[in-house]
């Protein structure tokens, strides 16, 4: 019920970390839980919680593709209690007099300016709040823009919060019809499914940053009654280029990416292995099954295009090993460049294959 313009985000998490894990503290296990969050073709949010306090590496966050959201530990002092949480609100348990409450909160508030943090979590800064209200405003025109042009390239739409999906039978817009024989309710939320009722309901021409903060996304649970419920603005994550500088919308805030991280991401591309096979040229208008049928013709390649036939050990589903695969063993994976989404498909087909299959170089 608090207005999202009127807390800090991430305060909660920076101000647990630096209690967790104060300046010149001794190195210990004293992690419970992490949340983290994954920006994909799909946004991957994940909740690893371990039996007994561990280091942070134990719960397998990578510092270059996941963001961290909320973290659960064992304070460094017995002051704070036996364990804090934080997220965008710290949570601790504490008998404390409602006198002495001010107090409290000059502390939190002094413990949350500190940079201890940055001794072992610097990387979290990668993305920092953004506080320039003009720039605020010529993001979010730019990301309405792309709804209403309907060029969705770098826009999605997903549920921001991880839910008890035991209790979610899906999902309804704030444009559909509710309490009728036709009640509409869909198994996910998507973009291009909100832009397209958008459209049919007539709003799309005249929808802005406001407007959207005030529609609302509702989850269902098995009775039709509402399990959560969230503005339509909070559920869009986005990523936007102004100039040489790349801007996120992430639960209804907007963040910059710093230079630094983008440097290290693209010096870790550069280091990255480049092929070594060349495949015949293509044209505009050839679709992504056309190609690869003639490229298997045209380069004396194995056609498995679409062969979700394969099934591996300790896999629970059958993977497509690649789309061609050449003589000496080469695992080709095809996709047309149309949007960031189909390049990520392609990276994680790969990595799919790659981890399930490690072919064993020819004698």
């Amino acid at each position: 019920m608090l207005d999202p313009a009127t807390y800090v985000r991430g305060y909660g998490l920076k101000t647990a970390l630096n209690l967790i894990y104060p300046n010149n503290s001794r190195s210990a296990p004293r992690l419970r839980s992490v949340d983290s969050k994954r920006r994909d073709a799909s946004v991957l949010r994940s909740r690893v919680q371990a039996s007994e306090q561990v280091d942070f590496e134990a719960f397998d966050v990578s510092q270059l593709r996941d963001v961290l959201d909320k973290a659960v530990g064992q304070p460094y002092e017995s002051k704070w209690g036996q364990r804090v949480q934080g997220g965008d609100a710290l949570v601790l348990a504490l008998d404390v007099a409602f006198r002495d409450l001010g107090r409290l909160c000059r502390d939190i508030d002094a413990v949350s300016r500190r940079p201890d943090y940055q001794a072992k979590f610097s990387w979290i800064d990668n993305i920092q709040p953004l506080d320039d209200p003009l720039l605020k405003a010529e993001i979010e025109e730019e990301i309405v823009g792309r709804l209403k042009s309907k060029h969705l390239d770098g826009v999605a739409l997903a549920p921001p919060e991880i839910l008890d999906w035991a209790k979610v039978s899906g999902f309804r817009y704030h444009f559909d019809r509710r309490g009728t024989k036709r009640e509409v309710q869909h198994p996910d939320i998507r973009v291009v499914d909100y832009v397209r009722g958008l459209e049919r309901s007539g709003h799309l021409a005249t929808i802005d940053p406001d407007f959207l903060r005030k529609s609302w996304i509702y989850a269902n649970d098995g009775d039709g009654e509402v399990a959560a419920r969230w503005p339509a603005w909070r559920c869009l994550v986005a990523e936007v280029s102004v100039g040489a500088d790349t801007y996120i919308l992430d639960e209804g805030e907007l963040f910059r990416v710093s230079e630094d991280y983008l440097t290290a991401l693209d010096h870790f591309l550069e280091g990255l292995p480049q092929a070594s096979y060349t495949l015949p040229e293509t044209t505009v208008s050839q679709t992504e099954d056309a190609y690869n049928k003639s490229a298997a013709k045209a380069s004396d390649l194995l056609l498995l295009d679409k062969q979700n036939v394969i099934t591996v050990p300790g896999k629970t589903t059958a993977i497509e090993v690649c789309d061609l695969l050449s003589s000496d063993r080469h695992l080709i994976h095809v996709k047309r460049h149309l949007s960031s989404s189909t390049l990520s498909h392609l990276f994680a087909q790969g990595i799919v294959s790659g981890n399930s299959c490690r072919p064993i170089p020819p004698s």
